[in-house]
């Protein structure tokens, strides 16, 4: 009798085991899902500034006195700004 008490705690604490397993692999899922959702905004806002690039550097002639030159403002990324982003990206289990 008390090895079959044994062996039911064992498959209980097994299977909490799992359960918080699961819950743990449902939290990452969760968080790469949104990571993804951010990836793809992220993917368009840089597509719609390509797009603007190639407009506003489509007259762009190099090596020609007559050419154009279309002057484009710059966006500086501070290295405390992409350190926020890598942090909000990867969770700490």
């Amino acid at each position: 009798m008390e090895h079959i008490f044994l062996s039911t705690q064992y498959q209980e604490k097994g299977i909490q085991q799992i359960t918080i397993a699961l819950s743990e692999l449902e939290k990452v899922t969760l968080s790469n899902a949104a990571v993804v959702d951010e990836l793809a905004q992220s993917s368009d806002v840089l597509k719609d500034q390509v797009v603007e690039l190639q407009k506003r550097t489509s007259n762009l002639r190099l090596g020609n006195e007559d050419s154009v030159v279309a002057a484009i403002p710059t966006q500086l990324i501070t290295t405390q700004q992409i350190k926020h982003a890598q942090e909000r990206l990867w969770p700490t289990f």
